[in-house]
This record gives structure tokens, sequence and C-alpha cells, in this order.
């Protein structure tokens, strides 16, 4: 029979092991790009799940990079007498449940075993880099016409042409940048050499060949092209409303499609005059970033500075006008600035007050139990908890081994019982035996008749 003290220390181990070991689970790493290239930064991802523990990072057996829960910023330990530290990046984040390690590699540096270790969980990966020449590289990209200058509506032709170190297959776009989606893309190509015509647009400046084989990284070609072609405002492009704050600069973007640049003047308008502007705390050009644009710019901003400004834009003999409007708000002002911060030191004070009084009525005897409850909650709950599981198997347990001794004393008292009922029916056939004469009882044997009833 199994005592109850051996039960109960069974149970407790049982639930430890659950405990201890049923919150660990499996890690894995990945890598990003899958084909590691010499020299071309990539990185590896270790995929946690829930962090709980310490996160690790070790090669070669020197241990690179840790961090400790809560994992935030200024706990994680960066070995920097390890070779090559500083080639590597480290983060962690307990939203995604993962550890990455950004890196690049060269022949015998940091390449081969990695580590990944959360607690006593681990998994490698094996970082075995190809030779950087086996990545996809453009070795031409041309058009035809071959002039950089165009007319509008000309077809022009574009070829790119793969190098022949890259292996294949290779994924191939061909784009022009002010353009959506692509002139032309393929995909898992043998082939080396790429071609697609377009037809010239007015907003058309560069034009792009993309090529990638899943080794290092994308490579990217550009081509530049001046199409020839009449003005057009942008006005999906240019916001007429500009807001700024005192001190501050604010700029005026007026963006258009077109070549040759045009002409253009800017102007200040007060009632509805325009006053032609000069240099003093402005200054204005042309240029452009992805689309070409006209801008003014207004340095150490006035609230007299707001109001409207226009700009007058020529073009073959075609005049636009573009009306801006500028909204100026006032700098914080030192009053300004203290009566804010006098309001924010009140609105402190009273919460300060109000927590002070709501402690108070908590009393002297509550208070710490209920600032150690906050920091600790966590850990008083698993502990409740698993008091709870241990008790409810040991109450469990010592209610099967009661039922079996219940069971056993029934047994044993139905046994006395047949040996007692036996008994009396061996006394009633001696006493039918005798005569009839009547019998007396002592009164000693009276007594004790009188105890059992």
């Amino acid at each position: 029979m199994i005592s109850k003290v051996t039960a109960m220390i069974v149970c407790c181990m049982a639930m430890a092991i659950i405990f201890v070991f049923g919150t660990q689970g499996e890690i894995s790493i990945t890598s990003e790009p899958e084909k590691i290239v010499y020299n071309y930064y990539f990185t590896l991802i270790c995929h946690i799940g829930t962090l709980t523990d310490e996160v690790k990072w070790i090669y070669k057996g020197i241990t690179y990079f840790s961090c400790i829960s809560p994992y935030s910023a200024g706990l994680g330990f960066i070995n920097r007498t390890a070779p090559y530290y500083y080639r590597l990046g480290y983060d962690v984040n307990t939203t995604a449940g993962i550890s990455t390690i950004r890196m690049r590699v060269s022949e015998n540096q940091l390449e081969g075993l990695w580590t990944c270790q959360h607690g006593r969980d681990s998994t490698n990966y094996n970082v075995n880099p190809t030779d950087y020449r086996e990545s996809a590289t453009i070795t031409s990209f041309t058009s035809s016409p071959s002039s950089r200058n165009i007319n509008v509506g000309t077809t022009i032709t574009f070829t790119c042409t793969v190098s022949s170190t890259t292996f294949l297959p290779v994924n191939v776009s061909i784009s022009s940048q002010n353009r959506e989606g692509n002139l032309t893309y393929v995909i898992n190509s043998a082939s080396r050499t790429f071609t697609v015509s377009t037809v010239a647009q007015c907003i058309d400046y560069r034009f792009l060949c993309t090529v990638y084989n899943g080794y290092g990284s994308v490579y990217t070609r550009g081509l530049y092209k001046t199409v020839t072609c009449p003005f057009k405002l942008l006005k999906d492009k240019t916001n007429t409303t500009v807001n700024a704050t005192v001190g501050s600069y604010s700029a005026f973007y007026a963006y258009y499609s077109g070549y040759p640049a045009p002409s253009y003047t800017w102007y200040r308008r007060l009632s509805q005059v325009e006053i032609k502007m000069n240099s003093y705390r402005t200054y204005w050009s042309h240029s452009r970033d992805t689309y070409m644009y006209i801008y003014l710019q207004i340095n150490n901003v006035r609230l007299e500075d707001a109001g409207q400004y226009s700009v007058h834009i020529n073009s073959t003999g075609r005049g636009v006008i573009v009306i801006f409007t500028l909204n100026v708000n006032p700098a914080p002002t030192s009053s300004s600035i203290a009566i804010g911060q006098k309001s924010e030191t009140q609105n402190v004070g009273t919460l300060q007050q109000n927590s002070t009084m709501k402690a108070e009525e908590l009393g002297p005897s509550t208070i710490q139990p209920f600032i150690s409850a906050t920091g600790l909650g966590i850990g008083i709950a698993v502990g409740v908890i698993t008091t709870f599981l241990i008790l409810g198997v040991f109450l469990l347990v010592s209610r099967l081994l009661k039922s079996r001794d219940v069971k056993d004393k029934e047994v044993k008292t139905k046994s006395i019982n047949k040996i007692q009922d036996k008994d009396k029916d061996k006394v009633k056939v001696e006493q039918s035996d005798y005569d009839n004469t009547a019998y007396n009882p002592s009164e000693e044997e009276t007594y004790e008749n009188l105890e059992l009833n």
C-alpha cells in the first residue's frame, strides 16, 4: 500500500517537472537572405516564441551578445573583445518573440557555426557563404535611341545584360521611376539578356534595371532620359497650404513635368495686390528629386509673414499662376511655458494628494502589501496556482487512500458480525438443552446491562 507521504512526494515531483519543462519550447534559426555571400550583409533570426530567459549569441565558444529580461535598453551585453565584433548588430524583439544578429562575413572570418541560446534551449546555424561573384550583377543597361534628350512619344528600347558569372536563374525588372508598375518583370529566368520597348512620357526621367538571384543583395543600374514636352503643373502633388511656427522656416513647392524648364517669378500678395519679392529672408530655385519642382523658402518665419504668396510660371508663351497660403503659429513664450509648467505642477500635485488620500484610506497595515503586490503580482499568481494544483492532487490521493481504508474496515466489520451471529445461535442451542427454570441475574450483571442499554 502506498503511504500518503510517498504519494505527496510523487505528486510534487510530477508537478515540478511539468512546471519546469512545460514552459520550454523548440527554437530555430533562419537566414535572410537564405543564400549568404561573402562581404554582403545578412541577418540571422532566432525564433524563440515567448521570451522568459537570457538570450545569447555564441560563436566558437565566445558569447558575442547576451540580454536579460525585460530586454530593455541598457540590459544587453556586447562583447567588444570578441573578434570582428564591430561587424555585427543585435536586437531582441519581445513582441515578435525573436532575436536577430546582422553581420557580414569574409573568408575565415565569422563563418561557420553560430548558436542562439534561450535559457536551457539552444539551436545552431551554419553560416556557409559563397563567392560574391555568384551574386547577380549587371554588365550593361543601354537604350535605343542612346541620346539622353528625346521627344515625348518617342519609342525607346531598353536592353539589360546580366553578368556571365551570375548564378542562374534570375529575377529581372525594367521600370520607369515615375510610373506605376514595371515595364517588364521576369522571374526564374535562365537568360542573361532582357529587352523591352516603351513610349516616352512627359514624366519619365530615370529608368531602372534590377536583378536578383537569391545571393547577396538586389543589384540596380539606372539610365537617365530628358523628355522634351510641354509644361504641365502636377496639381495632385502640389500642396498650396503650408503651416509654420515662428522662428522656423517654411517652403512652397510647385511640382511640374515638361522640358525645358520654365521661367518663374515669386510675388507677395497683400490685399489682392502682388509685390515682386526680393531675397530678404527668402530663397528660390528649381530642382528635382523624383519630379521637377519650383520652390520658395522663407527663413526665420515671423507672424507678419502669414498670408498669401504666388508664383507666375511661363513656358513657351503659356502662363500659370499658383497661389500658396502660409499659416504661422506663435512660438511658445516664456510666460506661456511658465503657465504650462505651473498647470502641470498643479496637476501633479493634485494627483499626488489624491494618491496620498487613497493611501491613508487603506490604512498603514494595507499600504505595504498593496505596493508589494504590484511588484510581485506575477510571482504570487504563479505560486498560488502551483500550490492549488499540488494541494488538489494531494487531496485526491488522500481521498482515494481513505476510501480504501473505509472499505477494509467494512469488510472486517462484516466478518466480525458473522462470527458474533454464529456464537449467538450456538448459545441459543445450548440454552434450549436446559429446563425452563427462570434465570435471576445478579445485581452486578443487571448494572452492566443497564449501562449497555
